[in-house]
């Protein structure tokens, strides 16, 4: 950033700052924030994140309350009447207000973010997902421990209407012994730093739903930032499932992987880690992150729409635009490398139903049940890994590129051999 530009930015803040000391109608300040945003940055999307940021860095030095949850500033400002904002208004002169402005929003700070996943239980400690490892309860800093037992304390009298057999002290402990993610991230303002780090974080859950078919979320995560030692977070209750606490490993024995499920998350976090990824990585990556949206959905139409589109994400390449049914349902066989023929029909039949699904070309009496669902379930986990064998081959790409090993090559040659 130039200094004129941090110039116009700082000055455009505390003229904002200025107003809102007469004004407390954030109708008439909310367009003035919107229009430092678009002199700060020109790209709409953004733009738009940091007229979240301006907002709450802004009121957040306005209101003075370094206790209280940002959104809450919002909030606040939002509902409250002059008198009632007057009292939380902490009046900074212009120099007070620029130097906790720069260090707000114009400083780069490093965020440890701490994020539970209530229900995962047994994951082993220091286990990379991504750009995340899990921790213990008692690996977190005391603040945060503190944090978290607060808000998880006054729960139990909620999860009664879902479970009436839990005490208060069984609730906590199963709540306290769900993996906790570790996210780092740097960013300047604390709402870009929330995207990051939930952003990485819904990535490592993608991975843990590839194995464990579960619609595992982020309901509460806090934050510590390294140089002051500051701590925020986000709390929303999340009702435990209170199933019996056998952990992960035992909860894929069923899945054919799962003797050495420690070693395949491995490998995928390897890829989503990876700076500078081929092909085949990107493919792979971007198809776990669709299938962990689909574990998300009850309707079954959508579902298989979604499984189908990892299916092609995995498979299909810029160049694979003319017959593509054909292109498809090919590759997956030759790539599969076993009972060809069945696989092509399942692929090519399955294309097919996705298609009228989409267009709205199905008949009224075609529905889904729980055996397609499964059946393509299976067929992109097959292909995940039959592509990660590839890799291991020394297979980058999936179309042909000059210098490179390519899964178009590898299926050319064994059509003309044979």
């Amino acid at each position: 950033m130039t200094k004129s530009r941090e110039t116009t930015l700082i000055e455009g803040a505390l003229r904002i700052y200025d107003e809102m000391k007469v004004n407390s109608a954030p109708v008439l300040i909310d367009p003035k924030i919107h229009e430092l945003a678009d002199n700060y940055e020109k790209l709409p999307l953004t733009r738009l994140h940091t007229f979240w940021d301006l907002k709450d860095v802004i009121y957040s030095i306005a209101f003075g309350r370094r206790n209280m949850p940002h959104r809450q500033f919002i909030n606040l400002y939002n509902r409250s009447n002059e008198e009632e904002l007057k009292r939380y208004f902490k009046l900074l002169n212009d120099e007070e207000f620029v130097k906790e402005f720069r260090y707000r929003f114009l400083y780069e700070k490093t965020f440890d973010y701490y994020l539970p996943i209530y229900d995962l239980y047994g994951l082993p400690k220091n286990t990379n997902l991504g750009y995340s490892e899990t921790l213990d309860f008692r690996d977190l800093p005391a603040t945060v421990r503190s944090n978290f037992l607060k808000e998880w304390k006054d729960e139990p009298k909620l999860a009664l209407s879902y479970n009436r057999k839990i005490t208060s002290t069984d609730y906590i402990r199963l709540k306290s012994s769900s993996a906790i993610l570790h996210v780092i991230v740097k960013a300047n303002a604390i709402t870009s730093a929330n995207r990051k780090a939930t952003q990485l974080a819904e990535d490592s859950l993608h991975i843990i739903r590839f194995f464990i078919e579960r619609n595992y979320q982020i309901n509460d995560y806090q934050f510590v930032i390294r140089d002051n030692n500051e701590t925020d977070g986000m709390y929303g209750f999340a009702p435990l499932v209170l199933e019996s606490e056998e952990s992960i490993l035992e909860k894929s024995i069923s899945n054919p992987y799962g003797n050495k499920l420690l070693t395949n998350i491995e490998i995928l976090s390897n890829i989503f880690l990876k700076y500078n990824p081929n092909e085949i990585e990107k493919k792979i990556k971007n198809a776990l992150r669709i299938f962990g949206i689909q574990i998300s959905i009850e309707d079954l139409q959508t579902k298989y729409v979604l499984l189908v589109t990892c299916l092609e994400s995995l498979l299909l390449s810029g160049k694979d635009r003319d017959y593509i049914l054909w292109r498809f349902a090919e590759k997956g066989a030759f790539v599969l490398g076993k009972n060809k023929r069945e696989v092509y029909n399942c692929i090519k039949d399955a294309y097919r139903m996705r298609s009228a699904f989409v267009h709205g070309n199905s008949q009224e009496n075609e529905f889904l049940t729980n055996k397609e669902i499964i059946e393509m379930n299976e067929l992109v986990h097959e292909i995940v890994w039959k592509l990660i064998e590839f890799l291991g081959q020394g297979y980058t790409e999936i179309q042909k590129k000059e210098g490179k090993k390519s899964i178009d090559d590898y299926i050319e040659q064994i059509k003309f051999d044979n």
